[in-house]
């Protein structure tokens, strides 16, 4: 009965241990769910207690388990962009929405649309805003792959790519 009970004591240990030191830190790796149904596909960037960007509060909180944030009305610092969706095809009948965000006094930045051949086939300067949306349309490129490269003039850029499909 002894061996039982203290069996029993190492089980209800080992298992109580790991949760308490998983879940007092910045991440609770329990309640991490990759594929966690967050509804809003809208960029409203939040800055987790691990001074990491993310999408949103949706995708911060329960697809990567943050548990507090540094910012939460906007990037970690200078700005984050957003293409939604990555890829086009010629049947789409939608464009692809930008979204820039920035913290702080905001600048004035610059968009390039740039193959991978380095060819610039878009470039647009874009206003000193702390928020700013509008479509691009990318159904006039040809197929490929391409980067969206922002820079503000502080020297800062963050650059992502989409495909063009046919």
């Amino acid at each position: 009965m002894r061996m039982l009970a203290v069996i029993l004591f190492f089980i209800t240990f080992l298992q109580i241990n790991p949760v308490q030191s998983q879940i007092t830190g910045c991440i609770d790796s329990f309640a991490i769910s990759p594929g966690f149904p967050c509804t809003s596909t809208e960029f409203f960037p939040v800055c987790g207690c691990n001074n990491i960007t993310y999408r949103n509060e949706c995708e911060a909180r329960f697809r990567n388990g943050v548990t507090s944030y540094i910012n939460a009305d906007g990037p970690c610092s200078g700005f984050e962009f957003d293409i939604l969706p990555t890829y086009v095809t010629q049947r789409s009948n939608y464009k692809t929405r930008f979204t820039i965000v920035q913290t702080g006094t905001p600048s004035f930045v610059s968009l390039f649309v740039i193959d991978i051949y380095g060819r610039t086939y878009i470039q647009q300067d874009l206003p000193a805003t702390n928020r700013f949306t509008f479509d691009l349309d990318f159904l006039a490129l040809p197929w490929g792959v391409y980067y969206i490269y922002v820079y503000d003039t502080n020297g800062t850029y963050r650059y992502k790519g989409f495909t063009r499909l046919e």
